[in-house]
């Protein structure tokens, strides 16, 4: 069969095997989306790759390349194949070769198919020779798997009979050969190679041999600047491994739970070492006792792996007294087997409903054990987890929605589930005063929601003593953030002169910021109006400007902060 046909199409089901999204035909909606998705991925990396690369920021840039050419490897397939975009060679190759640069192996490998089957480039025998090359004998990043592959007549077969198809068909088609095999870009090069060697004489094969050092070359120019910071930033590592070693020794949990990591793995960053599991234990063991909940969890698998039950339970417990939904969910698996404990609906229960009440997600068997149970179990259940919230109340990290919601659910004693929060806060009367701390929570995060509810609360006097200069404030805080609610309100409270010196100004400037979506606030605005000379009308216009300039730049600068800690996290988790 000839190469260009048989290779063109394994390319395609090669391809597809690296990338995360289903293909489909056409550009269905869901299709639109994963691409919008993958070209967010790709501006989003490149962003974070263009600082120069010092020795200090080598491991981050390092991890961002290889993301972002995983990512340019995913926008290339999109183009080729018209996977939520009009299907493009030129701006594929234009990705894959961009991959490559970064070190891509398997862009190597499609780079080799461009040039021999002219996508997006003109043909060229010699230099697909040299690029196969190139990444035949580079080493193999990716795990290989033996796994049994479809026979280049079926995957052509495939190819061709999608072509024409709807997605629903071509998904059903491609589903057998996409997802049934994964491939090893350097034998798949290999054998691309040898194929074509018995296709082109002698002197091509020189100088496809050439192209390839060419190639190399100018790759490795690419790179130079980041292969030459590796050798300071090894030595730099090298240091912080030390520092980070002195500050576990003198108690820091945290310190302790990574450097039992690094142990364990072998290497802190790019600096290698030899593994040492009896170190990794050492520190494990001693970050457990200062409290820290990943290694208290990590002590949990490796008793229970070693069959001593008890002592796992001990660190299980632990870590489900410091709010770990990770434990709460193992122990609830402990009440229902019977594992080191006598079996227990009532507590597999709770233990569940008190992980669903930290996430936002409900965990795996809970629904199903609901429905086993009888109505006294569940009271008992419910029962139980408020027992369990009592006990590890105040180490729990609820996000600032979840923290209103139970606000909401306490101030108004609604009935169980109105929140969806599967939760025992709903049973029996409101609590104004529990529904005020929940509120409070939320506002001291910076909630803008949080902190309205919460200024409400002093406004009344609903739960906490009333304070009308407190609520305030925190109408003001929630205001700049932008909620119109408390922008009206902020407006009332000027008007009125409650908690604030009345100001008809600044009374004129909120409403009218909270008008732009308010109904009620344009109808003050207009009131207000009214009555208002001229010129203190033009003073309140010019005080709205002032406040919305003010606000924009405030959110701008809070966006801007936003975006800078989760470029930082991200390349820290990386």
């Amino acid at each position: 069969m000839n190469i260009c046909g048989v290779r063109c199409v394994f390319l395609t089901l090669i391809m597809a095997c690296f990338t995360p999204c289903t293909i489909h035909a056409g550009l269905s909606p869901k299709e639109v989306s994963e691409f919008q998705t993958v070209i967010a991925n790709v501006t989003k990396h490149r962003d974070d790759i263009r600082d120069p690369v010092t020795a200090e920021n080598f491991n981050k840039q390092k991890w961002a390349r290889l993301v972002l050419a995983s990512h340019l490897i995913e926008l290339g397939n999109a183009y080729f194949l018209g996977h939520g975009v009009n299907k493009s060679d030129v701006d594929a190759f234009k990705s894959w070769r961009e991959s490559a640069e970064l070190g891509s192996n398997i862009a190597l490998f499609n780079l080799g198919h461009c040039y021999y089957a002219g996508i997006g480039v003109t043909k060229d025998p010699t230099e697909a020779y040299g690029y196969w090359l190139l990444c035949a004998y580079d080493l193999n990043k990716y795990q290989e798997h033996e796994i049994k592959r479809p026979s280049y007549d079926q995957l052509d077969r495939w190819r061709r009979e999608a072509k024409p198809t709807t997605n629903s068909v071509l998904e059903k088609l491609c589903s057998h050969g996409i997802n049934s095999f994964r491939y090893s870009a350097t034998d798949e090069a290999k054998a691309n190679a040898e194929i074509l060697e018995k296709s082109i004489g002698a002197d091509d094969q020189v100088k496809g041999l050439k192209r390839a050092q060419v190639i190399q070359e100018a790759l490795d120019q690419a790179s130079s600047k980041f292969k030459a910071a590796k050798k300071d930033a090894v030595i730099l590592q090298k240091k912080e491994f030390e520092e980070l070693r002195q500050r576990a020794a003198t108690g820091d949990i945290q310190a302790q739970g990574e450097i039992a990591q690094y142990y364990l793995i072998g290497n802190y960053k790019d600096f290698e070492f030899p593994c040492d599991e009896i170190e990794a234990d050492k520190w494990y063991r001693a970050a457990a006792e200062g409290g820290n909940i990943e290694a208290q969890m990590w002590l949990c698998r490796i008793y229970f792996r070693d069959k001593k039950i008890d002592e796992g339970l001990k660190w299980l417990r632990k870590a489900s007294g410091q709010g770990s939904r990770h434990a709460h969910e193992l122990l609830a698996k402990c009440y229902l087997s019977g594992t080191g404990v006598q079996k227990s609906i009532v507590d597999a229960y709770a233990y569940l409903n008190i992980s669903n009440f930290i996430g936002d997600d409900k965990p795996d068997g809970l629904a199903e054990l609901e429905m086993k149970m009888s109505p006294e179990e569940k009271r008992l259940g419910l029962k139980r987890t408020k027992e369990l919230h009592v006990e590890i109340d105040g180490r729990i990290k609820h996000s600032a929605n979840k923290q209103i919601m139970i606000g909401m659910a306490l101030m108004r004693g609604d009935e169980p589930d109105k929140y969806g929060l599967s939760s025992f806060f709903q049973v029996g009367p409101s609590d104004p005063t529990e529904a005020v701390r929940w509120f409070r929570k939320a506002a001291d995060q910076g909630d803008p929601d949080g902190q309205y509810r919460l200024g409400s609360a002093y406004a009344s006097g609903v739960g906490v003593r009333e304070d009308k200069s407190e609520a305030a404030k925190w109408y003001l805080k929630a205001a700049e953030q932008g909620l119109t609610i408390a922008q009206y309100m902020l407006g009332h409270a000027y008007e009125t002169g409650e908690g604030v010196p009345k100001d008809e100004i600044e009374a004129y400037a909120y409403f009218n910021l909270a008008g732009a979506t308010d109904k009620d606030a344009r109808g003050r605005v207009s009131s207000l109006e009214e009555t208002m000379p001229p010129n203190i009308r033009l003073l309140a216009q010019q005080r709205t400007r002032e406040l919305r300039k003010e606000m924009e730049q405030r959110l701008e600068s809070s966006e801007d902060l936003r975006k800078a800690v989760e470029k930082e996290k991200r390349l820290k988790g990386i």
